[in-house]
């Protein structure tokens, strides 16, 4: 069981703040660069900017059920973020996988969009919990 100190620090960061502003720091760090690719190369910016959004929504969902499975008896909890996390995974590969081999969006594009919203909430998670460390 994870200790009430943990779980009160824990809790005030999985709240809806954390996901507003992985939202916001995303869409912050996004959109210009997005916005770079298409004035750079206009055919590779749709690619860019779908997976951006993949990878936002994935982001969100991930942190939603992380936000869940704290509030679960931990028996529970590891059950519901694993099945999760498996369903996750898999509909995000499916995604991929139709789109690439559909020729529907260029690949490198694609996954340099799915790899800011990543990157970007792994910065602003390593922030919070310097915030909260203090």
């Amino acid at each position: 069981m994870v200790s009430e100190a943990i779980r009160a620090k824990g809790l005030s960061i999985l709240q809806r703040s954390l996901i507003t502003r992985v939202l916001v720091y995303n869409l912050g760090a996004g959109l210009p660069v997005l916005l770079a690719v298409a004035m750079l190369d206009s055919s590779q910016a749709t690619s860019f900017g779908f997976g951006f959004f993949l990878g936002l929504g994935n982001m969100l969902w991930l942190l939603r059920i992380a936000k869940k499975g704290v509030h679960m008896p931990p028996r529970r909890a590891g059950r519901y973020v694993a099945l999760n996390y498996m369903i996750r995974f898999s509909l995000m590969m499916f995604v991929l996988i139709a789109v690439v081999t559909k020729g529907i969006f260029i690949p490198v594009p694609l996954m340099a969009g799915i790899a800011v919203p990543v990157a970007t909430t792994i910065v602003l998670t390593v922030k919070t919990a310097k915030e909260l460390s203090v």
